[in-house]
């Protein structure tokens, strides 16, 4: 995508970094190479631009095939385990240690209250009540964090 005026005398200007093409691969766009690198070199470009990232080739595929689909159940578990992580219920993954921060955890719950509200209409039955049973257990496990016994 290039710059473009409209009608209307907007300019729109492309500024992201890579490119999509249509066969799915990713690189990186040819005006920044040129403008990273001195003029003498805008031969290089040309040679960058040809190199292509095929994220299809990467080491991890094998690794990659073994997780579970991601669709929004996935997401929003996610965002739970890593919200009870921060409540101090479940131990970090790499440390192994339990810590507790509720500032986080708020924040976490918050993003999956947002979530709910600019989705509504858009999930099926099913996402729905995920979500809203997911939210209501982080918030009551995040009054229990708060207020200790």
């Amino acid at each position: 995508m290039t710059d473009k005026e409209t009608k209307e005398g907007f300019k729109v200007s492309d500024k992201r970094h890579f490119a999509v093409g249509e066969n799915g691969k990713v690189t990186k766009r040819a005006e920044d190479e040129k403008a990273e690198k001195p003029a003498d070199t805008a031969g290089e470009a040309e040679k960058a631009e040809a190199q292509d990232i095929d994220l299809d080739s990467c080491e991890c595929e094998e690794d990659y095939d073994k997780l579970p689909p991601l669709d929004f159940a996935s997401f929003v578990f996610s965002l739970s385990t890593s919200t009870m992580i921060l409540l101090g219920i479940l131990p970090d993954p790499t440390t192994k240690k339990m810590m507790k921060n509720l500032a986080m955890a708020r924040q976490h719950i918050d993003l999956l209250g947002l979530l709910q509200e600019k989705t509504v209409g858009n999930l099926s039955k099913d996402e729905e009540s995920f979500l809203q049973n997911a939210l209501y257990d982080l918030r009551m496990k995040f009054v229990e964090a708060c207020n200790p016994k």
